[in-house]
């Protein structure tokens, strides 16, 4: 049999999350910057000073210069973080 009211409250749950869900997305995404300076970038990451110049200088990592003032593009960080992902190795259960 059907329940209406069990229905609309299933429902109603389900929609509440979904819509959670969707704000805390766009809020990361709001709240994120969009250029990171050197020193962030460096406290993000752990990377030395030197570490960012050797990625800048072998072409890893994109950034921006001007004058002294160097800026990295957050998708351009995520992007190249994600390229060092390496995958946990399965384990035999043999």
């Amino acid at each position: 049999m059907f329940d209406e009211n069990k229905f609309r409250e299933l429902l109603t749950a389900v929609v509440r999350q979904e819509v959670k869900s969707a704000l805390q997305s766009e809020l990361k995404k709001a709240l994120r910057k969009e250029y990171l300076t050197n020193d962030e970038l460096r406290r993000m990451t752990g990377f030395s000073h030197r570490k960012l110049h050797y990625l800048r200088d072998k072409g890893q990592i994109g950034y921006i210069q001007h004058g002294r003032k160097i800026l990295y593009r957050a998708d351009d960080v995520d992007r190249f973080l994600r390229s060092q992902y390496i995958k946990p190795r399965e384990i035999d259960d043999d």
